[in-house]
């Protein structure tokens, strides 16, 4: 399956999220290529298991995850870009138990 194809079974399809909205999704998770590429590989194997996982501000996919099991795939993802973007207000989510989200 190519890589469009896999992202539009992952957000229209599986998700139900509308054409438009997807686009956006994708190209906020396209603006970190190693953010991106984790995805990617999460999209393709549905874990969080590498090798060498990214870190961003101390935190690798899976332990966001474990932190926080409502978030899956893209949830997961998007948060590492706020780790990224926002690293106080990311770890105030941490630390809060994610209850303002």
């Amino acid at each position: 399956m190519n890589e469009q194809a896999l992202l539009d079974g992952y957000f229209i399809t599986e998700l139900k999220v509308p054409r438009q909205q997807a686009i956006m999704m994708i190209e906020k998770i396209r603006r970190y290529d190693d953010i991106y590429n984790e995805f990617y590989y999460w999209l393709n194997n549905r874990n969080y298991e590498k090798e060498e996982p990214l870190v961003v501000e101390g935190y690798t996919a899976k332990q966001i995850h474990e932190l926080n099991p409502r978030f899956e795939g893209i949830g997961v993802y998007n948060f590492m870009i706020t780790l990224r973007e926002h690293p106080e207000r990311a770890k105030r989510y941490i630390n809060d138990g994610f209850i303002d989200l």
